[in-house]
């Protein structure tokens, strides 16, 4: 399916000539193209997990094959089963060159979803995705603390509700907070200043920008979607 050319019709405001012709990747294409790159770490999303019935063990079973999950974060369970599946047999764990943070990351809205990635690789961190409707939804932001912390879980609220007050329960409960979706250099120096470990954001230059910022003055976006033919 020639998804760069639906995309160009769809949002001709952002089309590019270069899109035409070009395909989703499959994770497994991802997972190991991102090998090549060994400061990069993959922070996975379960969307709707309810429509895909046993997504959470193909995940981690994918991971593990490809290198990015090793032996010792895996269920015990997992391992007698496939113990003597060739196609998981003499696995390569791949080493990143930042070994103080984690390669993999789990996150999902879905309470459920956490629970079986936690069954499957309870080695693997995770991340409780949060908004403002489920704080109502579910009594209050200390009971969403509450939830992440059932299933080991970190919390990712939207940065809406990054109060300080907010990142400060979290932090009682030795709870950290990944906040999104941040996009402007203003709203990162805030969060971080507040205390939020992290953030998601849609402007990987901008975050590197502030986070970096002695390695990375400006970074010209257009000049290296130029550089690589994007």
């Amino acid at each position: 399916m020639d998804l760069g050319s639906w995309f160009n019709k769809k949002f001709p405001e952002r089309a590019r000539e270069t899109f035409k012709g070009l395909k989703i990747f499959t994770l497994e294409e991802l997972a190991n193209l991102a090998k090549t790159k060994p400061t990069i770490g993959l922070y996975l999303e379960t969307k709707s997990p309810e429509r895909y019935p046993g997504i959470e063990k193909e995940l981690v079973l994918l991971l593990y094959k490809t290198g990015w999950i090793d032996k010792e974060q895996l269920n015990q369970e997992l391992l007698e089963e496939i113990k003597n599946n060739p196609q998981y047999q003499n696995i390569k764990p791949f080493t990143t060159k930042t070994n103080e943070y984690a390669k993999v990351i789990f996150q999902s809205f879905e309470i459920e979803s956490l629970k079986l990635l936690q069954k499957y690789a309870p080695g693997v961190p995770r991340v409780f995705l949060v908004d403002e409707k489920m704080e109502k939804k579910f009594g209050g932001y200390n009971k969403l603390i509450e939830m992440a912390k059932s299933v080991d879980a970190h919390l990712g609220p939207s940065g809406y509700m990054a109060y300080p007050w907010n990142i400060n329960r979290s932090l009682d409960q030795n709870v950290l907070t990944h906040h999104y979706t941040i996009n402007e250099k203003y709203q990162m120096w805030i969060i971080h200043f507040l205390g939020s470990a992290g953030i998601f954001t849609d402007k990987a230059n901008i975050a590197l920008e502030f986070y970096f910022s002695k390695k990375y003055k400006k970074i010209d976006i257009e000049e290296l979607f130029k550089k690589i033919n994007y």
